[in-house]
């Protein structure tokens, strides 16, 4: 259980590196951070692009970050209040088969493991006497004797490893956080991760942690089609528009 708390914890940490790169203010309001830039381009042509509703989703990476059986993707989701959310996709490290069974790391534990509480909308899965992960379902879809849904991460061995690795690695302002369940898929959501701005093809991002790589305050875009680009110099980070339900 320890090596898959670290598994999770080098995962999340990953995330933020394989997306971003320095840290910055959480407190930074996004329309102060770019309001010298804007008044410095008031002179400039108008933005010939306009992504605002192209990038409207979600995003997953085109590589994936880790090796083996501990890789996983992560990515983005945009949302039209500009604000998003990180997510990565945990099913090469932890997941629910179809049989009750759990798979955590190198580890599965069987479905006589896993018990659920349907009237507190309860699933857990225990190791004798101890929880190894107690989730709370907060929103279903499909077949609601099916365990697929939205969960809030409430107790277990777990718990406090991923906890305390999302607080180190985005901070209190960004500790909403929940799984969602879909078949044999499982996926971390960080909800409202960060806030950003479109002006043209340049894409800024603030919040709880919330920057690119080298420390850069903004990065030029691409959308066409199901593909976004990140473009920051020679660096070009690519994304295929995702859909968690399919």
């Amino acid at each position: 259980m320890k090596k898959l708390a670290f598994i999770l914890a080098l995962a999340m940490t990953a995330c933020a590196v394989s997306s971003c790169g320095e840290k910055k203010n959480s407190d930074t309001d996004i329309s102060a951070e770019t309001s010298d830039t804007a008044e410095t381009t008031q002179q400039a042509t108008e933005a010939t692009v306009d992504y605002s509703d192209d990038i409207i989703g979600i995003w997953m990476a085109d590589s994936q970050s880790g090796t083996g059986e501990n890789s996983f993707a992560s990515g983005m989701a945009f949302y039209k209040d500009m604000t998003g959310d990180f997510i990565m996709d945990f099913s090469n490290i932890m997941y629910f088969n179809a049989d009750g069974s759990f798979v955590a790391g190198e580890t599965v534990f069987p479905a006589e493991c896993t018990a659920s509480v349907p009237d507190q909308d309860i699933l857990m899965v225990n190791s004798g006497d101890n929880d190894v992960i107690v989730l709370k379902r907060t929103d279903s879809f499909g077949d609601n004797d099916e365990i697929n849904g939205v969960y809030q991460l409430a107790g277990g061995a777990l718990y406090d490893s991923i906890t305390q690795t999302l607080k180190d690695s985005y901070g209190d302002a960004n500790n909403n956080f929940c799984f969602i369940i879909k078949g044999e898929k499982m996926y971390l959501d960080m909800s409202g991760a960060f806030q950003y701005k479109l002006d043209g093809d340049s894409l800024a991002m603030a919040g709880a942690k919330a920057y690119f790589k080298d420390g850069v305050d903004s990065v030029k875009i691409d959308v066409s089609d199901d593909s976004l680009s990140l473009i920051n110099g020679s660096d070009v980070q690519t994304f295929h528009r995702f859909n968690m339900m399919s």
